[in-house]
């Protein structure tokens, strides 16, 4: 009887209304409504790529992310040659100590928080490890080589080093990034993912990762120290130290704001200090080159208002980077919860 009632709607229908509703029916609707039903409600770039009811592969999510995040990177690199010249000038008036640093952060601090963005992202993200290092390293490098020819236009002579340099501070960000990452997924749940089929587990996380980042340090660094021809192993160890905050930074605003659920307060709270950390770090080094070891303790609160600037300018562009995230369908998820909800789907479709 059920059936015989539930045939007579459909058969008196037209034979339009008949075609559609069979076509809700197939696996093709079907696959479009899964890949719809777990999308991140703000995904606008993937529904934008979406179109009709092809499926959307999650491969779209994961590259669309990235490339946007190295188009963010090369516009901020291809603005700064620009923007040492001018702030050539501005130093040449010397207009003061807060002048000065304010004009230094808003300029170096977008492009370098956009490469830190770059390979932390990769990294925290859940893939193995060699996978993780290929795809930050060809997200970079377009930006270095707009900064390389914008800085060819601008000062016509760049440094015969800066591909070796490149490569050293690249490898010194990777580790410090990796470390970082992989600390943090191994001792929280949290991990970043971009958007995936409905079911897909997570593959698990061990020692394995670690000790893999531990062979390609020691075989960078033994490599970087043999042919060490200028300082460049000191550099490496001070973008080490920026590259340490900044990683906690960027990790921090993704636990905290990238979640499906509850905002963590305490994710941003530690965001917040390690982009302050870092502009701290920028302005006490202008302050001791300009003024002595003295001036940290004499002048903090001036030091501390300048750094409160380049705080801003950091979290502002890490905003605008967890924003393209986010619009591509990346989240910040859980592995337990993720494996959880797998289980229970697998579950349900073998019911």
């Amino acid at each position: 009887m059920t059936d015989e009632s539930t045939r007579e709607p459909i058969e008196s229908l037209s034979a339009d209304q008949r075609a559609l509703a069979e076509y809700f029916e197939t696996d093709t609707y079907k696959n479009w409504m899964a890949s719809r039903a777990n999308r991140p409600a703000r995904a606008w770039v993937l529904d934008l790529m979406q179109r009709d009811d092809a499926f959307l592969s999650p491969g779209t999510s994961y590259r669309s992310g990235l490339l946007g995040l190295s188009g963010i990177l090369l516009f901020f690199a291809v603005l700064m040659p620009l923007e040492i010249e001018l702030a050539e000038s501005v130093m040449r008036r010397s207009r003061g100590y807060v002048q000065m640093t304010m004009f230094i952060q808003f300029m170096a601090f977008p492009p370098m928080i956009a490469f830190s963005f770059a390979t932390v992202t990769p990294m925290f993200w859940y893939g193995p490890l060699l996978v993780r290092f290929a795809s930050g390293a060809l997200m970079v490098i377009p930006g270095y080589i707009g900064f390389y020819v914008a800085l060819m236009l601008v000062d016509e002579s760049p440094p015969d080093d800066f591909w070796y340099g490149f490569s050293a501070v690249l490898f010194a960000q990777f580790l410090t990034a990796g470390a970082v990452a992989l600390t943090v997924q191994m001792w929280s749940p949290w991990t970043l993912a971009h958007h995936r089929e409905p079911g897909t587990s997570l593959p698990p996380l061990g020692t394995r990762e670690m000790m893999e980042l531990t062979g390609i340090a020691a075989i960078g660094f033994a490599i970087f120290v043999s042919i060490d021809t200028g300082g460049i192993v000191e550099g490496m160890l001070f973008f080490t130290g920026v590259g340490f905050l900044t990683s906690v930074a960027v990790i921090g605003i993704l636990i905290a704001f990238l979640r499906r659920t509850h905002r963590s307060v305490v994710a941003a709270i530690v965001s917040a200090m390690g982009a302050f950390a870092t502009a701290l770090l920028l302005c006490s080094f202008f302050a001791i080159a300009e003024f002595g070891w003295d001036s940290i303790l004499n002048d903090f609160l001036v030091v501390g208002l300048a750094s409160l600037f380049g705080a801003i300018v950091i979290y502002a562009v890490m905003w605008l980077c967890l924003w393209w995230l986010k619009s591509c369908g990346w989240e910040c998820v859980s592995r337990e919860e993720e494996r959880r909800a797998a289980q229970a789907l697998r579950d349900a479709s073998g019911q």
